[in-house]
């Protein structure tokens, strides 16, 4: 059996690494760089192989970025990792309306996010009132 580093020398992953820089224009998704480029994976699917996964899973990124990325999402697991699956739900609902928001070349900024998952999270508290009120006179 393959080890998980071997599947990037399979050819079916050079296949895949150059469709996505060349979906890419070659040149770094966040900074426009044309060189020291990566192929970023940004979430797995279980089950497939690297070169299997959906188109969106992919980004193109310089090595600075790349690992840029790397760091944020992993701070981002860290953080995901203390949520309960109610504030998990709020978050996914946040995250689904940002997708929404119109926004700059580099996507909507943090206030808007911050504003948004405010919102949302707002909007869910009074939800959970309302039903545990449901039935109380």
């Amino acid at each position: 059996m393959a080890s998980f580093a071997d599947k990037f020398n399979d050819p079916r992953w050079a296949e895949k690494r150059a469709a996505v820089l060349q979906c890419a224009g070659y040149s770094c998704e966040d900074c426009g760089a044309d060189q020291q480029l990566e192929v970023h994976i940004c979430y797995w699917v279980k089950g497939r192989q690297p070169w299997e996964l959906p188109d969106d899973a992919y980004k193109c990124y310089c090595t600075v970025h790349r690992e840029m990325r790397q760091r944020v999402e992993y701070e981002i697991r860290v953080q995901l990792a203390a949520f309960s699956i109610d504030d998990l739900d709020s978050w996914q609902l946040a995250v689904k309306e940002l997708a929404v928001i119109p926004s700059g070349p580099r996507g909507p900024s943090v206030e808007r996010m911050y504003v948004t998952a405010k919102r949302v999270r707002d909007d869910y508290d009074r939800t959970q009132i309302e039903t545990s009120n449901e039935g109380v006179d």
